[in-house]
């Protein structure tokens, strides 16, 4: 294998530096469009809860019938919280009756405890898992909402765009709701009130 002469090395090093100075710029510029400087503004769509922020952001991009991002994300919430208190509850009592088989001396009594015990587990398991469901349908919507709002833009990747959406859905409402406000010079009091 040849070794490239010396005299090459700087030019193919200033090359490659320039490649690396331009993709710290463009993942400068994606960090920016996501934070936005923390202005009043992306507080203000990072505060909102999701359903409103999301139906907002749908009639803002002409999605057809806005109004079912408020609609579903409400009843999918709603669902989703009411399964994880069921959850938790069921949870609570495993745990009474574990209390009361450490508690209890007779073989006897323990038997049903045991089989109490299992049976809710089980349904604390299946609740918790709907919900989990719920919630994920959800966020599959916002991930749906984002890739609108990435074709308009035409910048980000699905990657990206996934990412966002499931381990910030507030990061990315924040950044679409500036964004469009900033194209289209309006603010989160203009919609309330339209």
């Amino acid at each position: 294998m040849e070794k490239a002469p010396l005299t090459q090395c700087p030019s193919t090093c200033s090359n490659s530096v320039s490649n690396l100075e331009e993709l710290t710029e463009n993942r400068r510029s994606i960090l920016k469009g996501l934070w936005q400087g923390r202005s009043e503004t992306w507080w203000k769509w990072f505060c909102l809860p999701s359903p409103i922020a999301s139906c907002f952001l749908a009639r803002r991009m002409e999605v057809n019938r806005p109004l079912k991002f408020l609609i579903l994300g409400i009843v999918l919430l709603t669902l989703s919280a009411i399964g994880h208190s069921m959850s938790a509850i069921y949870n609570f009592e495993i745990i009474k009756l574990e209390k009361m088989a450490s508690e209890s001396t007779d073989d006897v009594d323990i038997v049903p405890i045991e089989q109490e015990e299992e049976y809710l587990a089980v349904m604390s398991l299946t609740i918790g898992f709907i919900a989990l469901m719920f919630a994920m349908i959800w966020l599959v919507i916002m991930c749906c909402l984002r890739r609108r709002f990435d074709k308009i833009r035409g910048h980000e990747n699905c990657c990206y765009s996934c990412l966002l959406t499931f381990l910030c859905p507030s990061c990315s409402l924040a950044q679409m709701g500036t964004h469009l406000e900033l194209e289209n010079d309006s603010s989160v009091e203009k919609l309330l009130h339209v």
